[in-house]
């Protein structure tokens, strides 16, 4: 059975331009080991250093907001170190740019938090993403942030295009929604 299930993978992924997929259980170990892995590959494949560095940063990015802010855990919600979350992260190449989409399943709450913060940064330049990143750094954390909003801002700052989301509730677990997160490089 896992040999057709392998094949069926590898040719999906292969059509689908997939340079990347990952979907389970994260933690920072895991992390460590995806990032140098693609890293490799990225160096195989010739793709400039300025383009991997964007790539690598937006996929820890993205992977540590899952293992900070998803509620799917083998872990404590309350455990600082360790954690232990589930979600997805892919990276496809489409018409030569990379597209990043991690997704996981967040509470509603935490939705509505993560629209404010995403949404305006659609609209604002790449220099006004980085004066926010510059002052974001000499500022503290806002509520119920593990980084003071530097994840967001250091994706949206690596993208060539806006940072595009979607927050869908899911019907299968009142109050939750699944959200997805798409950078483009």
């Amino acid at each position: 059975m896992i040999d057709n299930l392998f094949d069926d993978y590898g040719q999906l992924f292969t059509g689908a331009n997939v340079s990347f997929f990952y979907s389970g259980y994260v933690s920072q170990p895991l992390l460590t080991a995806m990032v140098e892995g693609f890293k490799v590959k990225l160096e195989k494949e010739g793709v400039s250093s300025q383009t991997r560095r964007r790539l690598l940063s937006s996929l820890v990015e993205m992977t540590q907001n899952i293992i900070h802010y998803a509620i799917d855990t083998l872990t404590p919600s309350d455990q600082d170190d360790h954690q232990l979350r589930w979600g997805s992260v892919c990276v496809t190449l489409t018409e030569g740019h990379y597209v990043l989409e991690c997704a996981n399943r967040v509470e509603a709450a935490q939705a509505e938090l993560l629209r404010e913060r995403i949404e305006p940064l659609r609209l604002l330049t790449q220099a006004e993403i980085k004066e926010r990143y510059a002052r974001a750094i000499r500022e503290d954390a806002p509520d119920g942030s593990k980084g003071a909003g530097l994840g967001i801002l250091t994706i949206a700052r690596d993208t060539s295009a806006p940072l595009e989301f979607s927050l869908k509730a899911d019907p299968a677990r009142p109050g939750t929604c699944i959200f997805v997160l798409t950078a483009t490089i």
